[in-house]
């Protein structure tokens, strides 16, 4: 009778531990009567009564139920719980557990799996395409040997295909980033602005731009340099009557512009409309002493020094005269 009390026991905890056994799922196993973690480095099946160490050159972390192979270029740790990147220039052995150096003349793939062809030194003026150096396309260069890319030419600049560096268009002229030959046009002035020689300049004091071309002021208005419109001149402006004296070294008693009985003072010396002395209503070309230089014809740039229009520059076919006291055809 005791016989089968002791046997009916037994009977029954080996069965309550193969059924708690039976419960574990796969990454636990059996310990101290409940489930335990497998450990990193380890693994288990489902109703294990231990943990597995990991194969050689796999690895895992805590309460992992297989073993996995690292990522591409990296080694299992000694440990089997973690995974460590192969150094620059070399790839895993094949037994997956330590790395290899790749051969002279290769490198490791972007994946780090296996060493390539080491691709070759692109010169200026090309770049790494794929596995071959290709020429820059126009619009766009690459300055240095070595270089995977091109840069773009900046505005107003263009590149032949090949280029190491970028031209600037001519004087005056313009184009797009990323142009090429042949694509430079010429630039529009801005407002009170004409070509001087391809460049953009002001119109002179004295003129005024309309459709890009500097015109001179009508007789009595003047300007400032880079106008689009005239202006009364100062110098036209009654400010005293007939019976004012100029007191000021190099200046002359001069009529108005518009004829009255009223009378001012004028810098005869640096007026550019009343040069080297008084100009009356309608004589601008100097018959009564003085000299309105802004009516000089064709003058681009004019000034007066010291009594005396000056010509700096012409317009069009024409030329500064020998004693730049006017234009001629060049």
């Amino acid at each position: 009778m005791f016989y089968s009390r002791k046997l009916a026991f037994f009977a029954v905890a080996f069965s309550l531990a193969t059924t708690a056994l039976a419960t574990c799922p796969a990454g636990k196993y059996w310990h101290n009567n409940k489930c335990a973690t497998c450990p990193a480095g380890t693994f288990s099946h489902r109703y294990a009564s231990s943990c597995t160490h990991c194969p050689s050159g796999t690895f895992s972390t805590g309460g992992a139920a297989q073993c996995s192979h690292c990522p591409g270029g990296s080694i299992p740790a000694p440990d089997a719980k973690s995974c460590h990147k192969c150094p620059g220039g070399s790839i895993p052995a094949s037994n997956g557990r330590s790395c290899k150096s790749c051969p002279r003349g290769t490198i490791p793939n972007k994946a780090s799996t296996q060493c390539i062809p080491k691709p070759p030194r692109c010169p200026a003026g090309e770049f790494l395409n794929g596995r071959h150096c290709s020429r820059c396309p126009a619009g766009t260069f690459s300055r240095y040997p070595g270089e995977n890319s091109c840069s773009e030419c900046p505005e107003d600049t263009f590149s032949a295909p090949g280029a190491t560096s970028c031209k600037h268009c001519p004087v005056g002229h313009g184009c797009d980033a990323r142009s090429g030959p042949g694509q430079c046009k010429p630039k529009a002035c801005g407002p009170g602005q004409h070509k001087f020689f391809g460049k953009c300049q002001p119109c002179p004091r004295g003129t005024f731009e309309t459709h890009g071309q500097c015109k001179h002021c009508p007789y009595g208005l003047t300007s400032s340099p880079g106008s689009t419109l005239c202006r009364p001149s100062p110098s036209h402006r009654a400010k005293k009557q007939r019976d004012l004296t100029c007191e000021k070294p190099g200046f002359q008693q001069c009529r108005v512009a518009s004829g009255s009985s009223a009378y001012e003072c004028i810098d005869t010396q640096n007026t550019l409309d009343s040069c080297g002395g008084c100009v009356a209503y309608g004589d601008e070309s100097g018959v009564s002493g003085g000299r309105d230089c802004s009516a000089i014809e064709h003058a681009n740039t004019v000034r007066c020094n010291k009594g005396s229009c000056v010509v700096e520059s012409c317009s069009g076919d024409y030329k500064v005269s020998d004693d730049q006291g006017s234009c001629v055809p060049a």
